[in-house]
């Protein structure tokens, strides 16, 4: 049997200030802004335009949101609402120390997390 691991791919084509992802089946990056609020983005894409500097983008893979007893679409919605009311300004590496601690205390892990923090700086100018 062959195993094999993917992920969320961002790409940040230099010079230029942005983003693009693409992940392949895998689920929606969130985007949690300086005002509190978090959504989860599409499929494929980039931020949406006008993304404000210190927004935080958070890549994750399917164990940190779903468990035999926690539904996929449940978890999104958790993830979603751990991030608008626990949201620090420290950064992108408490952001994801706080994610993890909230979404997988207390609950049967089946599966491996893997989870990336990314904040969104001001652009050249």
């Amino acid at each position: 049997m062959r195993r094999s691991t993917g992920s969320p791919r961002p790409w940040c084509p230099p010079p230029r200030t942005g983003a693009r992802w693409a992940n392949a089946g895998h689920l929606p990056p969130l985007l949690l802004t300086p005002d509190g609020r978090a959504r989860l983005l599409g499929s494929t894409g980039a931020p949406p335009t006008g993304t404000p500097a210190g927004s935080h983008l958070v890549l994750y893979t399917d164990g940190l949101v779903e468990s035999r007893d926690l539904d996929l679409d449940d978890g999104l919605e958790r993830l979603r609402l751990t991030a608008e009311k626990h949201a620090p300004e420290d950064g992108p590496e408490a952001l994801v120390d706080l994610i993890v601690d909230q979404m997988l205390t207390g609950r049967r892990q089946d599966d491996d997390v893997a989870i990336l923090g990314l904040r969104v700086l001001a652009g050249p100018g």
